[in-house]
């Protein structure tokens, strides 16, 4: 028997990620009471809660302003909904932690002929007009760094065996998947 089965850890921690990049919706975020080992004595730390995953990761000033900068607010209340990309890196005290970045672009779809002579939604061969910045990098008033509505989906089962009738989840493993919270993310702004 597992003895992380037995004793399951609430927080998220690096070796948990196993050398891979997940990428996350933010849920919720709290603050919570948590004890320094430095110290010895209790400390606020914001804990961020991830659509469809059971463990929560606390976060530190720098991941903190990170977050901020990917969403494009400091006020914690507007995170969830936004996506967050996380991977393990060594911090200046060569301890490993998490760094936390935006996550990448989907690939970019190349313009498909329309028949007509024109390319995706241009008609009669009319020239498309180049995007207009908005000064909040985004183009055409497109939010910059939009958040993505969740969208609850069915599992086939709830058997927590891996076979051909249950989405793959590569996090699942990660940050012990409920399974009845799996989260599809439409990437329609919310």
């Amino acid at each position: 028997m597992n003895i992380e089965q037995l004793f399951p850890k609430k927080w998220l921690a690096p070796d948990d990620l196993a050398g891979h990049t997940v990428t996350v919706a933010i849920a919720a975020i709290t603050l919570e009471k948590v004890r320094n080992p430095r110290t010895n004595r209790e400390q606020d730390k914001l804990a961020l809660t991830f659509h469809g995953k059971q463990k929560r990761l606390l976060i530190n000033q720098t991941q903190a302003f990170a977050i901020a900068g990917i969403t494009g607010s400091k006020e914690t209340d507007t995170w969830p909904g936004h996506l967050i990309t996380l991977s393990v890196t060594v911090a200046h005290n060569g301890a490993k932690t998490f760094a936390i970045t935006a996550p990448p672009d989907p690939p970019a779809q190349a313009p498909k002929p329309m028949g007509n002579g024109a390319t995706n939604g241009t008609a009669n061969g009319a020239t498309a007009l180049a995007p207009t910045p908005m000064g909040n990098g985004a183009t055409n008033g497109a939010i910059a760094q939009p958040a993505y509505t969740a969208t609850p989906t069915a599992n086939a089962d709830d058997d927590d065996d891996a076979d051909a009738d249950d989405d793959p989840d590569p996090g699942a493993s990660i940050f012990g998947d409920d399974d009845t919270n799996d989260t599809a993310y439409t990437g329609r702004p919310t």
